[in-house]
């Protein structure tokens, strides 16, 4: 069991692996955006665990700068 996750990829993951991953009040920091522009994450095993998540894309033309 993980306190944190950080996800630096695009494209679709399974979500429920990973919030099954984290620990009660865990948090799965997204740094990637998907070519669709959404991502579904299952509501209820965040919930029961109180996991949180943040995301902060970075986009191409941010990358470029670092």
């Amino acid at each position: 069991m993980m306190d944190y996750i950080l996800n630096t990829t695009s494209g679709d993951l399974p979500w429920d692996t990973f919030i099954g991953l984290l620990e009660t009040n865990g948090t799965l920091i997204n740094m990637g955006v998907s070519a669709k522009g959404s991502m579904e994450i299952p509501a209820m095993p965040a919930l029961f665990k109180q996991r949180k998540f943040l995301f902060m894309p970075v986009y191409p033309s941010q990358r470029n700068k670092m």
